[in-house]
């Protein structure tokens, strides 16, 4: 595993390779910012569903979670313990999805990194469509939903966590998208893998 500042570039000499051994292009966003503006919709259902968590395991007012005023405008205050909060989310974050891909200690095509975007996790493994769901999906099914409902049964759940994982949730709206296109293009039992921005899938059974 290794540390990189940007997200490594697609090389047209691989994925020419890769497309020549049967290797078929995922259709996805070009870019990142293509990727974060067509997740939008995603971000409103993940905040409602975390906002409906909370309120679903404590009696919490709008102002204790931060909406103001009867426009709902979000507000809080910044302290060292809510910066402290957004840094170990965002480390468990990228922690969640690096620790479902294979060999990540030991792969010399798995890296992680922060880019103008926020932090990135990037392998070139090749994965199966089920590790590349779970990989994708684990930090919104591991922060956003499982930790605040046991906390929420452990009587634990207070306001303190609702913007470090409400923006957990945000965050996740585009690694949520990425898996709603795996799971509409890939078939079950195929392969993936990534090169820079792109991600190809081949189906099982086929060489190469």
């Amino acid at each position: 595993m290794h540390i990189f500042t940007r997200l490594p570039p697609t090389d047209p000499e691989r994925l020419g390779d890769l497309q020549n051994r049967g290797w078929v292009r995922l259709g996805e966003p070009k870019c990142a910012l293509t990727a974060l503006l067509v997740s939008l919709p995603l971000m409103a259902v993940t905040a409602a569903l975390t906002l409906g968590i909370f309120t679903l395991f404590a009696a919490f007012s709008r102002e204790d979670l931060g909406f103001a005023g009867p426009s709902f405008s979000l507000s809080f205050s910044i302290s060292l313990p809510l910066v402290l909060g957004i840094l170990a989310v965002l480390v468990c974050h990228e922690l969640s999805h690096l620790l479902f891909i294979p060999n990540v200690l030991r792969s010399d095509s798995t890296g992680v990194g922060m880019t103008v975007l926020g932090a990135v996790v990037y392998t070139e493994e090749v994965l199966s469509r089920s590790r590349h769901l779970l990989i994708s999906i684990a930090p919104f099914a591991i922060i956003s939903v499982l930790v605040p409902i046991v906390l929420g049964i452990a009587g634990l759940l207070t306001p303190a966590f609702f913007v470090p994982i409400l923006l957990n949730s945000l965050g996740s709206s585009v690694d949520l998208l990425i898996a709603m296109l795996v799971l509409t293009q890939v078939p079950a039992g195929a392969s993936l893998v990534s090169n820079g921005r792109v991600t190809c899938w081949k189906e099982a059974g086929e060489s190469g």
